[in-house]
């Protein structure tokens, strides 16, 4: 059910070594924004107050509530920011993880399915739900979705979802892909530049090269 990547992957990850990656770097400031944002209460009611069918409102609501863990307010003013606009992906995005938060794992993937189907080039959607499944036991199902991060993040950022794949194919007993996966390569738009996998596991740091 949540393997819904756009681009079927092929076993021997030829298509991936082909794949170029679409960084959106305004996108992913914004969604940074998102995430490192800590409103108090106040603040986020009184944003509210001036327009209470602003769905960008309403998850700043959700937010300041889960800061001071009122979970399940914070899930209500998430699904208030939905219900007056549905196409708003970051309420369902905050919504799974409050779910996340509370133990719900299967709503929590299903509010980052519908954020992905919302908005599928924000690689933080991908990587919740890829952990979420991950650490619930959907190992295989947690691969593609890692490889998605990969395909919509910077090179540099590539070594924690490579090392996730790792470890995971390793989990799964599938050593030939495990050592495979550190021979991924992913096109970059900046110069054309790769993560060199190998490079980077033995110089601690990462290691960009030329194609």
């Amino acid at each position: 059910a949540f393997r819904n990547r756009r681009d079927a992957v092929d076993k021997n990850d030829r298509r991936l070594l082909q794949m170029k990656f679409v960084y959106n770097e305004e996108k992913n400031e914004a969604m940074r924004h998102l995430l490192i944002m800590q409103p108090t209460v106040e603040e986020a009611k009184a944003k509210l107050d001036k327009d209470d069918t602003d769905g960008a409102a309403w998850y700043e609501y959700g937010t300041a509530l889960s800061l001071v863990g009122k979970y399940e307010e914070a899930l209500e003013a998430h699904s208030h920011g939905i219900a007056y606009d549905p196409f708003y992906a970051p309420n369902y995005f905050g919504r799974g993880r409050r779910q996340n938060a509370m133990g719900r794992t299967w709503p929590a993937l299903a509010d980052y399915t519908v954020a992905i189907h919302l908005d599928s080039d924000n690689w933080t959607y991908w990587y919740y739900r890829a952990t979420s499944l991950n650490m619930n036991g959907h190992l295989e199902e947690s691969i593609d979705d890692f490889r998605e991060c990969m395909r919509l993040t910077n090179p540099v950022e590539h070594y924690p979802l490579v090392h996730w794949i790792y470890t995971t194919y390793v989990e799964l007993g599938k050593f030939d892909e495990a050592e495979k996966s550190l021979e991924l390569k992913f096109r970059g738009s900046r110069n054309q530049r790769i993560l060199d996998m190998r490079a980077t596991r033995a110089a601690g740091e990462p290691v960009l090269t030329e194609l």
